[in-house]
């Protein structure tokens, strides 16, 4: 089941079906023998002050001229997701894709915001000079490059 599948049932719960009773149902399907289904690769794609989502993901084209985007939005190969017209190629692409739009921290500085959202731990300070140190935690690649059983 997709994780995209899982939201769209999750509104089944007001009928009593649950997102935990689907997933328990999915888990008891994979039974003896089957094989668990593994991610091939990942690319995580985290933009240091990249384009902006409302250039690329979230036009907002029924907003004022004053909030939403000088580009327009084009259906993409996930239900419900439009990207910017500049993005074709992306558009076909998206149901591969786990967009993520809505993310809040306190930070005020660019480093510790990076930090905050590649390690998954609120940094020590909100500094912009913040440095490499051993109390600080490894990103999400890190922590796979060295847990994964790959070819360096």
């Amino acid at each position: 089941m997709h994780r995209r599948s899982i939201l769209r049932l999750g509104g089944l719960s007001l009928l009593g079906l649950s997102t935990p009773r689907l997933l328990r149902a999915e888990e008891q399907g994979r039974g003896a023998g089957k094989i668990p289904v593994r991610a091939k690769s990942v690319i995580f794609l985290f933009q240091w002050g990249g384009p902006s989502s409302i250039d690329m993901f979230d036009m907002k084209p029924n907003a004022p001229d004053t909030i939403r985007s000088p580009y327009k939005p084009i259906a993409s190969s996930a239900p419900g997701i439009e990207v910017c017209e500049h993005l074709p190629e992306m558009s076909k692409r998206m149901h591969h894709v786990a967009l993520i739009r809505t993310m809040t921290h306190k930070m005020k500085n660019h480093a510790s915001a990076g930090y905050y959202a590649l390690t998954g731990h609120e940094p020590p300070s909100d500094d912009q000079r913040l440095r490499d140190s051993l109390d600080l935690y490894p990103a999400y690649g890190s922590v796979v490059d060295h847990l994964s059983p790959g070819d360096p």
